[in-house]
């Protein structure tokens, strides 16, 4: 029996499907293997639209990082970019945690309460009261708090370790939370194995 498709690896297909208008066959969506392969031939090839190369632009000056053009040639290193960017410029933009949502009657799980604390310590924060009576209130708190979450010296280390074969200069920026951290070292694995293909130049 064939292995399946991961999870992570659907997605990138259905990236490309979205970016390229490709229709892949259903063998793709069936067997690991073929999956990957479709992944391989599809995603370091097809361009970005206009719209996404300004969006781009537009996130390196708010959040004041500078991306090489070589980025801008792939349109899936180009998505994974501008996620990149949109994470930097949320903790930019949101330093602090507010919530001035309407009063919620349902009160969170205690599952939900404990990660909020859990998160709290480690972003160094203090549990607002409302998170800890409204569910929506510790929601938001919780989906604020892992955008802030600081990275651990595992995940630095591995990012860096990617960033260096990939020959690229790691901003410092984007190692101090674990969801930018993430990020980047994602785009370095794809950039690893684009390598050779022209994709990058340069130092970010």
């Amino acid at each position: 029996m064939s292995r399946k498709p991961s999870e992570k690896d659907i997605w990138k297909v259905k990236m490309i499907m979205k970016h390229t208008g490709v229709e892949p066959e259903k063998e793709v969506f069936e067997n690991a293997e073929t999956c990957k392969a479709f992944i391989k031939n599809h995603r370091k090839t097809y361009p970005p639209t206009d719209e996404e190369i300004s969006n781009v632009q537009e996130l390196q000056k708010e959040t004041g990082l500078a991306v090489p053009d070589g980025f801008l040639r792939s349109g899936y290193l180009t998505f994974r970019l501008t996620c990149l960017l949109e994470s930097i410029a949320y903790t930019i933009n949101n330093p602090v945690f507010e919530y001035d949502g309407e009063f919620d009657t349902v009160g969170p799980t205690d599952a939900m309460v404990s990660f909020a604390k859990v998160l709290a310590s480690e972003c160094a924060v203090t549990v607002p009261s409302r998170v800890l009576h409204e569910k929506a209130s510790c929601h938001e708190f919780i989906q604020h708090c892992k955008r802030h979450r600081p990275a651990s010296k595992k995940l630095i280390d591995s990012a860096k370790a990617y960033t260096a074969r990939a020959g690229i200069e790691v901003p410092k920026e984007v190692l101090v939370k674990a969801v930018t951290a993430n990020q980047w070292k994602g785009m370095m694995e794809d950039l690893c194995e684009f390598e050779g293909g022209g994709v990058v130049t340069g130092n970010l």
